[in-house]
């Protein structure tokens, strides 16, 4: 063993003679220790690559009603749970007081919801203008808060007595025209017209509002258009339930005319949250129902429990009782830096290994990339999220290693990117003496494409990185490690 050792100690002390001596050759000789490469087609796939450790797929929690009283926890964090499993007894005697309480809660509110119907109020639209009734968007029933909406009035009045019409082409200003619509016809005057439109105004007495209606010069058709409201008055209100609508269409009518009648609509801001409260007991009590039957908690969904906040002798509050992780340990995120996220899409095909199954790869996809980044000293890094296929042996926490397919190319021309050099004209290799510039593509981290400047069969040159001294080192430790074995 002791001879070993010796052994060992005299390479490494002429591996340092060879090195200052060849170095010193390497300095007057620039040619020395150059390495030839004929330029190849080949393959190359770029990766990134990260590593982290799986995750669930998704968490799931419930949450019970306050002041139920646990019995006995069947469960601990971390177990895994069926659908149905028990999870947790409750102590029958809270379940009925829970009952009671809500039972009486509920009752309360009906009465506050019935009394709230019986106080509602009614109110009288009446006109401020005289004029007819052309246009009714509002019936008994209708929401005003919804009409308003929709149609920006619950009715139109005209004040002028007339309706009108615009329409392309020429008439005369004091021309008469006839003006056909379904149902009637009108004598209509034209009052403007500038060369290439007019308008002319019809008595409102019968020409309904917002109807198709042919405008004819004697029996000869000059155009077509809708029929308006000449000077229309909008009746508005702000909220409210229509009771009953007093006027009919074409009603002539005189200021101060009873509209409409509105009742104070029952569903309030008020009304509607007390409803809402209503609604949410009632869901408790079905609940509590259930568990009277029944006194047991049990796991709605398959899954890991990863948190529990039931204790036994203690009451449950509004907080989520137990969450579980569902779904597998299905998910890994690993973290990009900000030269490689660009090239990252959602929908790359990625490879993951995983510590504990040495040598076996699972096929991932990319499915989400942050938009937001985390700095550290210089550089930025972003989230990428993985997923993989579910898989029994996969367990949350596990650790691994993941590479993201970012590109590839097939059949194209490769280099060593040892061979590559950069001055301030751009990248070349050396072909003999001759500097050549090239264009490169995509790299793997050895090698890089060369997108033009060379061709098939082109032998360049280059000088390998590294040194003889540190050849020898790597030979030295393998026959260390061969002694030690020995």
């Amino acid at each position: 063993m002791k001879k070993r050792w010796w052994i060992i100690l005299l390479i490494l002390a002429a591996a340092a003679a060879l090195f200052f001596y060849f170095g010193s050759k390497e300095t007057a000789d620039p040619n020395a220790g150059m390495i030839s490469y004929t330029v190849d087609k080949g393959d190359i796939e770029m990766t990134v690559t990260g590593s982290g450790s799986l995750m669930a797929e998704d968490e799931w929690n419930k949450t019970l009603q306050a002041g139920l009283l646990i019995d006995t926890v069947e469960k601990e964090m971390g177990d895994f749970v069926k659908t149905g499993e028990v999870i947790a007894m409750i102590d029958p005697e809270s379940l009925e007081e829970r009952k009671t309480s809500l039972i009486t809660q509920i009752a309360a509110l009906d009465m506050e919801l019935l009394q709230q119907q019986r106080n509602k109020m009614t109110e009288n639209i009446l006109s401020y203008t005289q004029g007819r009734v052309k246009a009714i968007f509002a019936e008994a029933g209708d929401s005003v808060s919804d009409v308003m909406r929709e149609n920006e009035a619950l009715m139109l009045i005209s004040v002028d007595g007339e309706m009108q019409m615009t329409l392309n082409g020429k008439a005369d200003v004091g021309e008469r025209l006839r003006v056909v619509y379904d149902g009637g016809e009108e004598k209509a005057l034209v009052t403007e017209s500038d060369g290439e439109s007019f308008t002319l105004r019809l008595s409102d007495e019968k020409a309904p509002y917002q109807v198709a209606a042919k405008v004819y010069r004697e029996e000869t058709l000059i155009g077509e258009g809708t029929l308006e409201i000449g000077s229309p008055v909008a009746v508005v209100a702000g909220d409210g339930v229509v009771k009953k609508v007093n006027v009919k269409l074409n009603d002539k009518i005189s200021m101060g005319k009873k509209l409409m009648t509105l009742e104070e609509e029952v569903m309030t801001e008020e009304y509607k949250s007390k409803l809402k409260q209503r609604e949410a007991l009632a869901e408790d009590l079905a609940e509590i129902s259930r568990y009277i039957a029944d006194p047991v908690i049990r796991a709605e969904k398959d899954g890991i429990i990863s948190s529990l906040a039931l204790a036994e002798d203690a009451y449950t509050n509004d907080a989520p009782a137990y969450a579980l992780y569902t779904g597998g340990a299905c998910r890994m995120t690993i973290m990009a830096d900000e030269l490689d996220i660009a090239k990252l899409r959602v929908g790359q095909d990625a490879q993951i290994r995983i510590d504990a199954y040495e040598g076996e790869v699972f096929a991932a996809k990319v499915s989400r990339i942050s938009q937001i980044g985390t700095a550290s000293m210089s550089i930025t890094e972003y989230a990428v999220e993985l997923e993989l296929a579910a898989d029994e042996r996969l367990m949350i926490g596990m650790n691994g290693n993941a590479g993201i397919l970012a590109g590839g190319a097939k059949d194209v021309l490769l280099v060593p990117l040892e061979a590559i050099g950069e001055d301030a004209e751009g990248e070349y290799v050396m072909i003999g003496e001759e500097k050549r510039y090239i264009e490169t593509g995509l790299s793997d981290g050895s090698f890089a494409e060369v997108v033009n400047g060379l061709l098939q069969g082109e032998v360049i040159s280059y000088k390998k990185t590294g040194s003889f001294f540190s050849q020898m080192m790597e030979q030295s430790q393998q026959m260390m490690s061969g002694g030690m074995n020995s």
